[in-house]
């Protein structure tokens, strides 16, 4: 039969070629792993595609391999009639092999770089790029952090992959993520997939570079400093305490949605300060009415933030719809914080530039006002600068309407997702650890937010400032375990702005480069990042730097790290002033998934117990 001896030949054709390639393979330099360095093997498949070399992986007499899958694609289609099955597999085995050899062409390509020098001698990390045109994304997708620790725990601590089609390097480990983090700027630069820079935008903090990044991020940080959180303080106490007391109306409150909600109820009206009316009370701007509304639609935004990043696509459309609402109402917002504004310094003048500028400037109530009011005061400033030497300093920046609101969405994601997903956890890992519950109960009492006989005080919610919080230091304890064992972001995406080394292996440029985060904290844990243990901050001397990372580090550290610590202080306190303890409906609450934040699959229900008078006998 024509077909069968055409099949037979090829197979001799690619047997020949493997048996040669086991040669190359047995004498190829190592990449230092055990693992050879597979860019001259694609090399040489490339090269075998081409019918005009002599280079065929086999004896002289075999024909190229891509001539050969070529015959074997034409003689499939012109017998299909005939043998039906056995042309669709051979036809599919011979495409899937051409997918696999311009897959790994394809990652060589990508990995060369002209002004490498002798870098170019170094060898890839140790890794898989995959399947053809999907690479390791279902893992990735299926597997959440048990992806980067097994991996991890084939090829090492820096290894390859690819991801939603981006080739990428993962990084674990304080000594290889201090490389990247001190790098930021001359080695790396921030990178996003391409819907959450679109969805988020473009002229936000996260997605600066550069000298650009350090004015937004001073700009920013003004609104975490010490008398910013304090001024958010009572805002988050009220809506915290209203939240959970909300929960005892519930049979088996679902425990995350709920802490989404307050978490962006906070983020709105208390970090952000925008103040806007709840149902049936009107709204401000264009675009969205309320606060019910504007969290319908902020959770179109996220859950939408990564998708494909094509307008036929109903994820990413609908991401980019759910942020035109909400530049709309910033919109409004702006232009009348503006008009307010521009009134208040024509009366305040110059003195604005001196003393009287900094305390007008922390007088602001919330994060945009603070923003608006530290932009203005800096125009002033150019504009006298230009006046007294006619130039502006290269380090002058503005920041424009559209900036200033791409701003605000990044601080409404970063206050309302990833604090939700740490207040979860800790509520999770309390009703799973009853000793823990216990001792806080204990520091509660210790500062008055519980009474001797373990009810709720009265006085507790007046006891709550930021002076208390931050002398409970079981709390604290609590709170950054709870961070290293389950910390709401899984890595950092990065991308090498040019060739460079770590460890033995070489990061090519233009390449996604990933420090991961609750992995590095697993290794730095010895593989022991599930034991929750508060005790283990009790230590004196602190690990070595870059081994704890919950929220980054380098120049581009999370600036409301103390905001996210204050709001699961908070929470925490209100949950045991309310309640004396809550377990689990189910424990599959105890699978999560990294998308956008860690979180349980299952929105984690609890079964409540609430604070009775004199139930000093009723605990167990």
């Amino acid at each position: 039969m024509e077909l069968e001896s055409t099949v037979a030949d090829i197979a001799a054709n690619f047997a020949a070629p493997v048996q040669q390639q086991q040669v190359i393979s047995a004498t190829a330099p190592s990449n230092g792993s055990g693992h050879h360095d597979d860019d001259e093997y694609s090399m040489m498949m490339l090269m075998a595609l081409n019918n005009d070399t002599d280079t065929n992986f086999g004896h002289h007499n075999h024909e190229p391999v891509g001539g050969s899958l070529a015959k074997l694609v034409l003689t499939c289609l012109a017998h299909f009639p005939v043998y039906g099955t056995t042309v669709t597999v051979a036809l599919l085995y011979a495409l899937y092999t051409l997918a696999t050899i311009f897959w790994r062409q394809f990652h060589a390509r990508r990995a060369y770089d002209a002004d490498a020098g002798e870098l170019a001698r170094l060898p890839l990390p140790p890794g898989s790029v995959g399947v053809p045109f999907i690479g390791e994304t279902w893992n990735w997708l299926r597997n959440g952090a048990k992806f980067n620790s097994s991996r991890r725990k084939q090829y090492g601590n820096v290894f390859k992959t690819n991801v939603l089609l981006m080739p990428m390097i993962k990084v674990t480990g304080h000594e290889f993520v201090s490389e990247i983090l001190r790098g930021e700027h001359t080695k790396v630069t921030t990178i996003w997939p391409r819907s959450v820079q679109d969805i988020l935008g473009e002229h936000g903090l996260v997605n600066s570079t550069s000298a650009i990044h350090r004015f937004k991020r001073r700009i920013s940080s003004r609104a975490f400093t010490r008398d910013a959180l304090d001024g958010y303080l009572v805002a988050m106490r009220d809506i915290s305490a209203r939240n959970v007391a909300l929960m005892a109306t519930y049979e088996c409150p679902k425990v995350y949605d709920m802490m989404l909600r307050q978490t962006f109820d906070i983020a709105v009206n208390a970090l952000l300060g925008l103040d806007i009316p709840s149902s049936g009370d009107g709204g401000v701007g264009d675009g969205v009415g309320d606060l019910d509304e504007l969290y319908a639609t902020f959770n179109d935004l996220v859950k939408n933030i990564f998708s494909i990043p094509y307008k036929i696509g109903l994820g990413y459309s609908k991401g980019m719809n759910a942020r035109a609402k909400i530049l709309g109402l910033l919109q409004g917002y702006i232009e009348k914080k503006k008009s307010w504004m521009r009134e208040e310094m024509k009366k305040c003048g110059d003195k604005l530039l001196e003393e009287d500028g900094r305390k007008y400037i922390e007088g602001g109530s919330g994060a945009v006002d603070i923003i608006i009011r530290e932009e203005m005061i800096h125009k002033m400033k150019m504009r006298r600068k230009q006046q007294d030497r006619d130039e502006v300093d290269d380090d002058d920046f503005e920041i424009d309407d559209l900036t200033m609101k791409e701003m605000a969405i990044e601080l409404m994601f970063a206050g309302y997702f990833t604090s939700a997903s740490a207040i979860t956890s800790c509520i999770l890992e309390l009703a799973q650890h009853p000793e823990v519950f216990r001792k806080l109960e204990c520091e509660l009492q210790q500062f008055g937010f519980l009474n001797s006989d373990m009810t709720s005080s009265q006085d507790g919610e007046a006891a709550m400032d930021s002076g208390t919080i931050n002398r409970m230091s079981y709390l604290d304890k609590v709170v950054k375990e709870t961070l290293r064992v389950k910390p709401p972001v899984l890595g950092a995406y990065r991308r090498a702005m040019k060739t460079f080394q770590i460890g033995d292996y070489r990061i090519p440029k233009g390449w996604v480069v990933i420090y991961n985060i609750r992995d590095t904290h697993e290794f730095e844990s010895g593989d022991e990042v599930e034991k929750f243990d508060p005790e283990n901050f009790e230590k004196t001397t602190n690990g070595p730097k870059h081994s704890y990372i919950p929220f980054g580090g380098g120049s581009r550290m999370c600036i409301g790290q103390e905001y996210a610590r204050l709001i699961i202080k908070v929470t925490i306190i209100n949950m045991i002033r309310h309640y004396r303890k809550w377990e689990l409906v189910s424990t599959r609450s105890l699978d999560m998934t990294a998308i956008p934040t860690l979180h349980p699959k299952d929105g984690f229900p609890v079964r409540l117990f609430p604070r009775t008078q004199n139930n000093q006998q009723q605990q167990s």
